[in-house]
């Protein structure tokens, strides 16, 4: 929404709109994040100017960015009663109406700012969003594309872009000249830290180890001064997978890209599923060969909500593409116990025991994994979550609470997979120490396991499928 709340204003007549020194103080006020202060002086004037655009749109941007999402949708609304003909007014209240997860409201808003002004770079992205949460992947993808065209510098739709393109990576592609246009005006994105590791991750998500390798060597030696700019979420993303891919990577994994394999079992996930990427094992006495099916940053809460979101969306459509009656592992649930997100902040915010939280999420986790399965037929294996790794940079305390979070997700885990024809893989068990925390032969880092946990879960396999 930025630098689009006071344009095309001008010809508003003056003594509706406050002074124009008002005006741009709350263009300050936005421009500097500070939304709580434009909130309120937007309530206080829209008093005096009723029927000030500027005011209705400011107010609705501050309410949209507090979270204040009636709110937001009421400004938006009024200030499209003042300018029915703003794409850009349509285009936010598409935003705010994602969030009250009226998708289809959403998706009639952002085509009626197309309608309006055809070449509206932002309102092509938010449009793909919401085929996002429809699951219409090649929609989406295409629509990031029409952004990216329309405006060769709009980052976020080349994020966009190359984020979804990477995690349904064999699964849907645009036509050949789209995609190689696209992937040209991405080249000019290739300084970005962030973009350096997605590329790693799309590589090795395709088993060209070597081309992955080159893109963490890029990243490693990228400019310092990008690195810093990065927010915390893109700092955590990148420095967190590059630590993990330099890890895996020199395992021995033969890049056979080009080999036929007809013995696959796919592995859905987060980035636990790169544990063991492209890594052959026997099974029954024939070859197989793991494919990681991947959902960046999914957590098992994202499955337990009865919201639409993107997480739930790729990973369905990861199912849906898999052929039918396919063994797949699924490894979810270490995000959601680790002490910064998921289960222990959420416990504080609800002020409610985590272990009722624990137990509504992993219970309505596979509620949702078993409904999207019934056509498909997969035979799934569920991965437990492994034993912690001490971290020596919090508190004793707070380590415990992590190592406690473990024990009742994996007791949830075993408890309700009764109630479905599901497999449990426990990758608890012999990753425990005598201390409630891993026992460091296993972990690569202080969340992933590594290639030699392999024959440890091959073996459970192997038993659970001669019993079937």
């Amino acid at each position: 929404m930025k630098n689009t709340l006071i344009e095309n204003e001008k010809n508003l007549a003056d003594d509706i709109n406050p002074p124009q020194k008002k005006i741009q103080k709350l263009q300050n006020l936005y421009s500097d994040n500070k939304f709580n202060l434009l909130f309120e002086e937007t309530q206080k004037y829209v008093h005096d100017y009723p029927n000030s655009l500027p005011i209705w749109n400011f107010m609705g941007a501050a309410a949209a960015q507090l979270g204040k999402v009636n709110c937001a949708k009421r400004a938006f609304e009024n200030a499209l009663k003042l300018k029915p003909d703003s794409a850009q007014i349509h285009n936010n209240l598409g935003n705010v109406q994602l969030d009250f997860e009226d998708i289809q409201g959403a998706v009639a808003s952002f085509k009626k700012a197309l309608s309006i002004e055809p070449n509206y770079a932002e309102a092509y992205n938010n449009l793909g969003n919401a085929f996002v949460l429809q699951a219409s992947m090649q929609t989406a993808l295409f629509l990031y594309a029409k952004a990216l065209i329309l405006n060769p510098n709009y980052i976020t739709a080349a994020y966009n872009y190359i984020d979804l393109k990477t995690q349904l990576s064999g699964s849907i592609v645009l036509e050949k000249d789209i995609e190689s246009d696209l992937d040209r005006l991405i080249e000019k994105f290739d300084q970005q830290p962030t973009f350096q590791i997605v590329k790693a991750l799309e590589a090795l998500i395709k088993n060209k180890i070597t081309l992955s390798s080159k893109y963490l060597d890029t990243f490693h030696g990228s400019d310092n001064k990008l690195k810093s700019m990065l927010s915390s979420k893109e700092k955590a993303f990148c420095f967190g997978y590059s630590a993990f891919l330099d890890k895996i990577i020199r395992c021995p994994i033969k890049d056979t890209s080009q080999e036929a394999d007809d013995n696959i079992v796919y592995h859905l996930g987060e980035s636990h599923c790169l544990s063991y990427a492209h890594q052959k094992f026997s099974l029954s006495g024939k070859s197989y060969q793991i494919v990681p099916k991947i959902t960046f940053g999914a957590k098992a809460h994202h499955f337990a909500s009865g919201k639409k979101n993107k997480f739930k969306s790729i990973t369905q459509t990861h199912l849906n593409e898999i052929p039918s009656y396919s063994r797949v592992f699924v490894s979810f649930g270490e995000i959601d116990c680790r002490s910064t997100e998921g289960i222990i902040p959420a416990s504080m915010k609800l002020q409610m025991p985590r272990k009722k939280i624990v137990s509504q999420t992993v219970k309505e986790y596979l509620d949702w994994l078993h409904n999207i399965n019934i056509v498909k037929k997969h035979e799934l294996f569920i991965f437990n979550v492994p034993c912690p790794v001490y971290n020596h940079e919090v508190s004793e305390n707070l380590n415990s609470q992590v190592a406690e979070i473990v024990r009742f997700f994996n007791e949830a885990l075993k408890k309700y997979l009764n109630g479905y024809n599901f497999n449990l893989i426990d990758v608890y068990g012999f990753t425990a120490g005598d201390n409630d925390f891993s026992n460091g032969l296993y972990h690569v880092d202080g969340y992933h396991l590594g290639s030699k946990a392999l024959p440890k879960i091959t073996k459970q396999l192997n038993n659970i499928v001669s019993k079937n």
